[in-house]
Formats: C-alpha cells, sequence, structure tokens
C-alpha cells in the first residue's frame, strides 16, 4: 500500500510540476513547507489559492498584533533582524545553525506577509 501512494504522490508531483513549470512549483512547494499542518489544514478547508497569510488567518491565530502570529523564538529572531543583525549573525547570537536562523527568517516573511527582512522592524513597531 505505501508503494502505492508513494506512486501516487510522484505522480501528482509530476503533473503538478508539469502544469506550473519548474521555478512556480519550486516557489509554492517551498511555500507550503513552510506552513503547519494546521496552517494546511486551514488552507485546503478555505480552498485558497495561495497560502494564508498574516492579514488572513483564522481568528483563533489573529492577534492584536502582527508579532502575535509569531512563536516566542520567532519574535526573538524578528527582534535581532530589527536590530540589523544578518542571519548568520543571529545563528550566532542564539547558539543555532545558521540554516535553521534561514528557516526562522523565512518563516517570520510568510507570516507576516512581507517579502523583506528590512520591513520586519515597520511591521512590528507599534
Amino acid at each position: 500500500m505505501l508503494a502505492s501512494l508513494l506512486d501516487q504522490q510522484e505522480a501528482t508531483r509530476n503533473s503538478v510540476r508539469e502544469v506550473l513549470g519548474d521555478m512556480e512549483y519550486e516557489r509554492w512547494h517551498g511555500a507550503g513547507a513552510r506552513l503547519s499542518g494546521t496552517e494546511i489544514l486551514h488552507a485546503v478547508r478555505a480552498d485558497t489559492d495561495s497560502p494564508l497569510t498574516a492579514g488572513r488567518l483564522p481568528r483563533s491565530r489573529q492577534g492584536s498584533t502582527p508579532a502575535d502570529v509569531l512563536t516566542p523564538r520567532e519574535r526573538e529572531v524578528a527582534t535581532l533582524l530589527a536590530s540589523g543583525l544578518s542571519n548568520r549573525e543571529v545563528a550566532e547570537q542564539l547558539v543555532t545553525s545558521k540554516r535553521t536562523a534561514d528557516t526562522h527568517v523565512e518563516r517570520i516573511l510568510t507570516k507576516l506577509a512581507i517579502d523583506s527582512r528590512t520591513e520586519i522592524e515597520s511591521v512590528l513597531s507599534p
């Protein structure tokens, strides 16, 4: 049964990649990979064509400030980024790998629905 599911998954992946093209497929695959299982479920239930962003999160996830959608660790990373640190410097400050810092930054940008790390400070400022 597992082999059959894996074959079906691969066939679906190939079909989607063929329709979207390699670059667009990778962009959307990356966006989906940054979502939690709950976020994916909300997106499926909402029948959206794009991932839910901070402004469109379900009411249970909306907070009174944009920072409320971030985890405590993501808020910590966002504060360091807002102070001008690079991903490598954030990793050193938090005693973690650069790749982990990169992932935090990607998730922060996605959750805050912004395109650039330079926007983090303005989004988080009251």
